[in-house]
Parts: structure tokens; C-alpha cells; sequence
């Protein structure tokens, strides 16, 4: 079986898909595409999307977690994704799309707009990427960086409203753990999708405070106990 995933070197849902992905024990290929190069090269490679993670799957080309994570199941029943009580799946589901639609965007809108604003962010980016020359590409990669901030609406009045919206989101976390949808013996698939983006908070500095000490940041180690940060700081004093 040929596994490949495409991903993002900082991309959280590609790593909620490699999560799946091993927790299904399958340790595929990865191929970390550069920044802002991602909807070129994946529909050069014949997938209709342009955002990571993309899998190719036994012949399969597979766009975006929560597809991925249904194929995986489809394909790899053992060990599941997914419990085997309706009930329970249902709101293992609910949980999941939850991650997927509200939690999981709140990270790359942020991060879209501090990289519109901070040189030195973009230079972080560039070197965690691997890319030569992060201090030229630092300055050369301002108009693309413009470009994916606007793609993601990440304007500074939807960023400040996520910030103030992060407490009640880790509180939802929270509440998730304490009613065993997340953080049960065995991972799930709302725990890949939540986790990530949890994690991917603690990289903001200025946001590791809220994260720490809560299940969540408990969680989200779990989940993903490695992924490259602190970044530099970026948040305004003043948002938080």
C-alpha cells in the first residue's frame, strides 16, 4: 500500500492526520511542501484542493482531515478512530467537526496575520521550513504572506476576536475531557483534530499561559508531544 502525505512543516491538521495515520500503524511517506507553494504543487499532483494535508492512499488521493481520517477508518477498521456505539460516535462526530470548523482555523488565522506584520516571524518561518536565505526570503515573502492572510480572512479585527475567544474555546476542551469524548484510553478522531490545534497554540508565546495547567494542555501533549516553537512574539499586549 503507497502512503504519502503532503503536509506543511507547521501545518497542525497535517498533523492530526499523521497522528491517525500511526495510530492506524501506518508510517507513511511525508513530503513537506515549502510555504505558499502548497495549492500549485498539490494540483500538479492531481489533487482537486490546494490545502494540506493531502493523502495518496492505495491509490487514493485524499484532501483534508476529516476526509482522511473516514478513509483511514474505511480502509484500516482496526484499531478505530471511532467507538463502536452509535451514541458515542455521534458525539465523538459532533466533537470532531467542531475541531474541524471552529477550533482548528483559529491558529492559521493568526499566524497569517502576524506573518502580514513581523519580518522577523517570516524569517522564523523560512528557517523551521528549511528554506535558504530566511533573512532575503523574510522580505521577499511579504506579498504572499498579504495574499494567504487575506485567502483565510485573517483581517485584525477577526484575529482579536479569536484571541478573546480562545478561554472559552479550551474551556469547551475542557468540558470534552471531563465527559470522556477526549482523552480516553484509546485516542479518537476529535482527539487528532482538537489536539493539534491546542498544541499548535502553546507556539505563541504570548498564549501559553492560557493553555498550561488546563487538561487541554495536558491533551494536547498527549496528542502531539513535539512541534517546532516558540515562535517570536507577535500578539499585541494589548489583545490579551
Amino acid at each position: 500500500m503507497e502512503e504519502t502525505l503532503y503536509s506543511l512543516k507547521l501545518s497542525h491538521p497535517s498533523r492530526a492526520a499523521l497522528g491517525m495515520l500511526r495510530h492506524k500503524g501506518v508510517e507513511p511517506k511525508v513530503v513537506d511542501i515549502p510555504p505558499g507553494l502548497q495549492p500549485l504543487a498539490l494540483r500538479g499532483l492531481g489533487f482537486k484542493g490546494g490545502t494540506v494535508p493531502a493523502l495518496k492512499l492505495d491509490g487514493r488521493r485524499i484532501h483534508g482531515s476529516l476526509a482522511i481520517a473516514r478513509a483511514l477508518e474505511e480502509l484500516l477498521p482496526d484499531p478505530p478512530l471511532y467507538p463502536a456505539d452509535p451514541a458515542e460516535r455521534r458525539r465523538v462526530e459532533a466533537a470532531e467537526r467542531w475541531g474541524d470548523a471552529v477550533f482548528q482555523p483559529v491558529p492559521r488565522r493568526l499566524f497569517r496575520w502576524i506573518m502580514t506584520n513581523d519580518r522577523e516571524a517570516r524569517r522564523w518561518l523560512t528557517e523551521v521550513s528549511g528554506i535558504p536565505a530566511p533573512g532575503i526570503v523574510a522580505v521577499t515573502s511579504l506579498p504572499q504572506a498579504v495574499l494567504f492572510a487575506r485567502m483565510s480572512g485573517a483581517d485584525e479585527k477577526r484575529v482579536r476576536a479569536d484571541v478573546a475567544e480562545i478561554p472559552s474555546h479550551l474551556d469547551h476542551i475542557d468540558n470534552l475531557i471531563g465527559e470522556g469524548i477526549l482523552n480516553g484510553e484509546r485516542l479518537n478522531a476529535a482527539d487528532f483534530q482538537a489536539g493539534v490545534t491546542t498544541r499548535a497554540l502553546l507556539g505563541f508565546p504570548e498564549l501559553a499561559a492560557l493553555v498550561e495547567g488546563r487538561p487541554a494542555g495536558a491533551h494536547a501533549r498527549r496528542v502531539l508531544p513535539d512541534y517546532p516553537g516558540p515562535m517570536p512574539p507577535g500578539i499585541p499586549k494589548s489583545w490579551l
